[in-house]
């Protein structure tokens, strides 16, 4: 992870047991506590807010989050844009992440498609298809909800998926990464994709679901998280909100019918 993933990381995870004890009505300006997290740590702001996360860590959260999967479009095959790519349909002019060094979920993938036939095209990006970056201290990107949209003939798109981090030991997108269409999830991960698919998902508007949910992916994909994110950067700050990220994340990982983490 970069220093400014992990400082964004530990924000992320304070804010979680913040939140566990105040209702989202009460959620405080995320730049101004963003400032005291990162920059007060070691100051009486940072302290006092460390302080609190952790009496939340202590208190718990009582019932972990659960939902029920609803339907979600069954496009077919045929409509998949990399199926799409390889019989000419549309052609790929480029694909990178919008990211800052400090983001792991969300809208960030852009991928700019044209159009190059006379009749308009429906493309579709499938839950679980994984991007490759090419950096490879980077992350492996999944895309977590149902995508489609319409190519004009003759025309540009530009797509943009909502996608999850999946690599928990390495750097978050840098700006404007460069990335290539990979393969499919498999196994858990892509069950877990599935079934996230079947949920709406907020970006940077519902903290703790939005990192209970990083948390479940990171580990489905690499199931020693979170056991070894002692070795991000700020090591053993990060370890003792980890509870809160794992008691959301097991709402998720449960509601999906996954294994669930100890």
């Amino acid at each position: 992870m970069s220093r400014t993933f992990a400082l964004r990381f530990v924000f992320a995870v304070l804010l979680l047991a913040v939140l566990a004890c105040n209702p989202l009505s009460s959620l405080p300006n995320p730049a101004g506590l963003a400032g005291t997290a990162v920059s007060g740590i070691a100051g009486t702001q940072g302290a006092s807010l460390a302080q609190t996360a952790a009496a939340a860590v202590a208190g718990g959260l009582g019932p972990t989050p659960s939902f029920t999967p609803q339907p979600t479009p069954d496009w077919p095959a045929d409509t998949y844009l990399p199926a799409e790519l390889d019989r000419g349909t549309l052609k790929l002019d480029s694909v990178a992440a919008n990211g800052d060094g400090s983001n792991f979920y969300g809208p960030l993938m852009l991928l700019q498609v044209t159009n190059p036939g006379t009749n308009d095209v429906l493309t579709t990006i499938p839950c679980g298809l994984i991007f490759q970056p090419d950096d490879t201290e980077q992350q492996r990107l999944m895309v977590v909800q149902a995508y489609s949209a319409t190519v004009k003939a003759g025309g540009q798109a530009d797509l943009r998926p909502y996608i999850v981090c999946i690599d928990s030991s390495k750097h978050a997108p840098a700006e404007n990464a460069a990335y290539k269409i990979g393969n499919m999830a498999s196994g858990d991960l892509l069950a877990l994709a599935a079934c996230v698919c079947t949920q709406p998902l907020t970006f940077e508007k519902d903290i703790p679901r939005e990192l209970g949910l990083q948390f479940a992916v990171w580990h489905t994909s690499d199931p020693e998280f979170p056991g070894n994110a002692g070795d991000s950067p700020l090591g053993s700050a990060i370890e003792p909100f980890i509870k809160v990220g794992t008691d959301i994340a097991n709402g998720w990982l449960k509601s999906c019918g996954l294994k669930t983490m100890p």
